[in-house]
């Protein structure tokens, strides 16, 4: 598993900025020598702003990242996606950097 944490969206959004898609495509490399194995794409925000809005927010983006994968040549078949909203913080929501590393997008790697 590894977390994309560079992965970016324009704000309250699941429209991935240029930066993103860049390294999207060199992960489109790596699961292209790698096809043999499903991937599970998580999404997570940090606390602000209503926690529905936030659910909603990380599915969308979770399924943003499978769908420009997907765009690039690997099979749906291999890619499943998830948001969990707010629910699974890895650092405090209380100061900006925490909150920072909240908003992600994790990447797991799951043998067939």
């Amino acid at each position: 598993m590894f977390a994309l944490t560079r992965i970016s969206f324009m704000t309250s959004s699941d429209r991935l900025t240029k930066k993103s898609k860049v390294l999207l495509d060199k992960v489109t490399e790596m699961i292209k020598k790698h096809s043999d194995f499903q991937y599970s794409i998580e999404g997570h925000t940090d606390i602000w702003g209503n926690k529905y809005f936030n659910k909603d927010l990380s599915e969308k983006r979770a399924k943003s990242v499978m769908t420009y994968l997907v765009s690039k040549g690997i099979s749906s078949d291999i890619l499943s996606s998830k948001g969990f909203g707010s629910t699974k913080p890895i650092a405090s929501n209380k100061t900006k950097y925490g909150r920072l590393k909240n908003r992600r997008v994790i990447l797991k790697v799951i043998k067939r």
